[in-house]
């Protein structure tokens, strides 16, 4: 193992990169998979890394999502009437919790949660037009520290953060379902418009089944 001073010892940085595959369209929705490396130093299938440093490791384990795990862009579970509704099967989800514990504390300066989005969800696409409001997350990674986004767990700290798109204001801030249905803008167009809409929301987003991947940083004192 190559000898490293102090000095570059404390620039290094704990880098784990989780991948996160979900399908996003108007009309369906699919599963979300992570594949974490169990080996330092290696390159696993899903773009998972872990690098790990001598004399002392941080370790960021115990990751997991909350459920469902996945985004999806559709009309709420409680619409089931109106011009826009669900389809009985799959229902709006714009949050997602990732949780992971990191250690060991005393190492621990803090936690950078950074989440990338593919082509067709960007600022230049479905957020440009201002169908969807992107995650922070997205827009900058978001940096946590000890009483503010992570919580001492006696020998480390807990993680917990929440990943949440919303809509944008061309529905109104709201679902689309509630738009179209209830929201004065909206009730005003036609059902062609409507169609159009959506169909251009929908051909933005496209088949997502993959290209949303998570990254959590940990960077040593």
């Amino acid at each position: 193992m190559t000898k490293m001073t102090r000095k570059t010892y404390k620039r290094k940085r704990i880098i784990l990169g989780v991948c996160l595959f979900a399908s996003v369209s108007l009309i369906a929705t699919g599963f979300a998979a992570w594949v974490i490396s169990a080996n330092a130093n290696k390159a696993k299938a899903g773009n998972v890394t872990v690098g790990q440093v001598s004399p002392t490791n941080i370790t960021i384990s115990d990751i997991a999502l909350s459920t469902p795990q996945s985004f999806s862009f559709e009309p709420e579970q409680t619409d089931t009437t109106g011009r826009v509704r669900n389809d009985g099967t799959n229902f709006e989800n714009l949050k997602i919790t990732l949780t992971c514990t990191v250690s060991p504390k005393a190492y621990v300066k803090d936690v950078t949660i950074a989440m990338s989005v593919p082509s067709g969800v960007t600022a230049s696409a479905a957020a440009g037009k201002d169908y969807i409001v992107l995650p922070d997350c997205v827009t900058a990674p978001v940096t946590l520290t000890s009483g503010s986004g992570l919580t001492e767990n006696g020998t480390g700290y807990d993680v917990s953060y929440e990943i949440a798109f919303s809509w944008g204001t061309a529905f109104g801030g709201v679902n689309p379902g509630e738009y179209y249905d209830n929201n004065t803008d909206g009730k005003a167009k036609d059902i062609t418009t409507v169609t159009n809409e959506l169909t251009d929301f929908h051909d933005l987003m496209g088949n997502l089944s993959t290209g949303f991947n998570i990254t959590v940083t940990a960077e040593i004192n």
